[in-house]
């Protein structure tokens, strides 16, 4: 079994990196996800499990799609990494998916519970898909 990837604090560094380099240069300071892949020396599936599909990512932050292309801000994938770090975060997450009326979420979170822990997103801590 491959061990699990908790290199967060090497991801934050990347990114804080790339954002100067970005600034320095005039551009925009969102990535394209593999761009983001690269940075953040994540494979697909673990940014898929680590941001994309990750209900604490969701409760906070949307990609901005165009087409079929998602790009992620670096501020927002420093944030989450950031927040990921924090377990109380998590547990705050867990409480309010299962002890607080749906209606209750968007007070404390940016976006709604249903696109927070759509069917298919994974929630940090327990590993389970929602």
């Amino acid at each position: 079994m491959r061990p699990k990837w908790n290199r967060h604090l090497e991801a934050i560094d990347n990114l804080e990196k790339e954002r100067c380099r970005l600034s320095k240069e005039g551009e925009p300071t969102s990535l394209r996800r593999y761009a983001a892949e690269e940075v953040m020396g994540m494979s697909s599936s673990v940014f898929e499990y680590e941001v994309r599909l990750n209900s604490l990512f969701r409760a906070y932050f949307k990609p901005e799609v165009d087409g079929r292309s998602s790009s992620y801000e670096i501020d927002d994938l420093v944030k989450h990494l950031g927040r990921m770090q924090d377990s109380k975060e998590v547990v705050n997450l867990l409480y309010h998916q299962y002890f607080l009326p749906k209606s209750d979420f968007k007070k404390t979170y940016e976006n709604d519970y249903d696109y927070t822990f759509a069917e298919g997103t994974k929630t940090p801590l327990l590993g389970g898909i929602n």
